[in-house]
Order: structure tokens, then sequence, then C-alpha cells
């Protein structure tokens, strides 16, 4: 009697199912514990130093968690599939069948081996890019010792101002760029320069975060202005955490290496309280988007 193919994968089809369960019901009895309680908080708090970021890790974590259990569960999932034609077959195992599921382990586990590797290096660059945006933004914070106000990950039109400062001195936008050292220190290559035009790696040159700095403090004084329906001049500043920078010419972008932010509250004083009161208060009501996540009812 030879078995249908439909009723020879109904028991890898119920393994799977089975390995399942105990998750959905996991779920489903946390669900029930948290359904009648709900976060005391009423208001949105405001975003934290490399909140995008963060939101971004926590994807790529997720994917990557994802790959590594699809790899062991569709490699599994397929011998059995195999193991279960050979026993069920009386004369002949189906042979298109066997094939099927040996080409697809054998193109599936690679492509997620690749995937999880590409995954594990994006990851690793945001880490830089976060732990860079947290280090900066936590020493800004020192700056409301002299009356600044503080904001970090200021959402902009399809971009993300790192950290903006408001005060007597004036408004700065704050753009952080992470970049990795050699691990082996020698011939000086834990400096860079900054020659008014260009950053000077060891090795490589940029110029775009330079642009990318002074575009965005470009366009958050146009909105400023249409916010505020005031003139508001925007300073652009550039911070590189952990580099020592060699200043060889002068230019109106400030670079620094992330410490020592006092520079910014030295200064002529530009903006009056209640200006700075104003431009604190738009700038507020577009960072404080950050919902609270305790007893959120998932859909």
């Amino acid at each position: 009697m030879n078995i249908q193919v439909p009723l020879a994968l109904l028991p890898s089809l119920l393994f799977m199912i089975f390995c399942f369960i105990p998750t959905f019901v996991i779920l489903w009895i946390f669900k029930r514990q948290t359904a009648k309680k709900k976060s005391p908080l009423n208001v949105d708090l405001l975003r934290s130093p490399g909140e995008s970021l963060k939101d971004q890790l926590q994807d790529i974590t997720n994917d990557i968690s994802m790959s590594l259990v699809q790899i062991p569960i569709s490699s599994l999932l397929f011998y059995s599939i195999a193991v279960t034609q050979i026993i069920s077959s009386e004369d002949k195992p189906n042979l298109l069948s066997l094939f099927i599921c040996v080409a697809t382990v054998v193109i599936l586990v690679p492509y997620l081996i690749i995937r999880v590797l590409r995954l594990m290096k994006q990851r690793n660059h945001l880490r830089l890019g976060y732990e860079c945006e947290l280090a900066v933004g936590q020493e800004l914070n020192n700056r409301m010792r002299e009356g600044f106000y503080v904001f970090h990950d200021f959402p902009a039109d399809e971009f993300n101002i790192d950290h903006v400062l408001v005060g007597a001195t004036g408004v700065f936008a704050i753009e952080t760029k992470g970049r990795a050292k050699s691990r082996v220190a020698e011939k000086e290559n834990w400096k860079m320069e900054f020659d008014g035009k260009k950053l000077i790696f060891p090795g490589w040159t940029e110029t775009k975060p330079i642009t990318q700095a002074k575009n965005q403090a470009q366009w958050l004084s146009g909105w400023l202005q249409k916010a505020t329906g005031a003139s508001c001049r925007v300073e652009s500043v550039l911070a590189i955490p952990g580099w020592w920078i060699k200043r060889t010419a002068s230019s109106d972008m400030k670079v620094y290496n992330g410490k020592n932010s006092e520079f910014l509250a030295k200064g002529k004083v530009v903006l009056t309280p209640p200006q700075i009161q104003a431009i604190s208060h738009q700038i507020e009501q577009k960072c404080r988007t950050v919902s609270s996540s305790s007893y959120k009812q998932e859909n």
C-alpha cells in the first residue's frame, strides 16, 4: 500500500507544530497577565542619544536570532521529511522528493549563514555609531549646568540630528561620527587632521560628514524660523569620539573629539531667555516621541 505524499509529510508537520505550541502558550499567558494593567505614564518620553540606532540594533538582533533559529529548524524539518519518505515507501523512496529536500537544505543553509554574517557585520557598525552617540550625548548633558537645553536624536525630514543644544551662546546642531581605530597603535594612527575642508584619517579621507553636518544645521535653522517665526542661526558641530584631532586650518565648522564641550558655552551671548524658551519648546515637541512600552498591548 503506497502512502500519499501529503500523508508522508504529516509527521514532520505535526512535529513542527508541537515545537511551536509552548511559545504560543507563553505569549498567551503573558498577555492575559498584563491585560488589566497599564503604564502610569501619560506623556511620551524624550528621545535618548542614539534612539534611532537603538531601534535599528533591536531589529537587526531580532533578524539574526530568527535566522539562527531557522538554520537548525529548516535542516531538521527537511531531514525529517526525507526520513519519513524513506520509511513510508514500501518499494522505492520518491527520489524527486529526496532531491528537493537535499537541494533545499544545501541552498537555504548557506544563504542563512551568509545573511547572519552580513547582519552581524552591520550590527557591529551600528553598535559603534550608537555607543559613540551615547558617549557624546552623555557628555553634552553636562552643559545643562550652564543653563543649556540638550536634546538628542532630533527627528527631521528623513534624517536625524544626533544632538541639539540651545543656550545663551546659540543653537548648535551636533553630528556624531564613530570611526574605528586600528587595534595596534603605531605611526600615530590614533591621530587625525582637519584642514577645514576634509577629515584626514590614517589611510583614508572623508568630506561627507562635514557636508552632512552643515546641511543639517541649515535645515534646522530653516525649520526653527518657521516654527518660531523668528530668524535663528544654527551652528554646525562635528564630534568624532576617541580621536586626537589636529586642526591645520581655520573653519566655521567646529570639530572636536566628543569630550570637553565647554567651549560651546563660551562666547558671545546671542539669545535671550524668552528666545531660548521658545526655541527649546519647539524642539522638545519634536523629540518627545518615545511612548511607554510597559504593559503595552501587542496586536
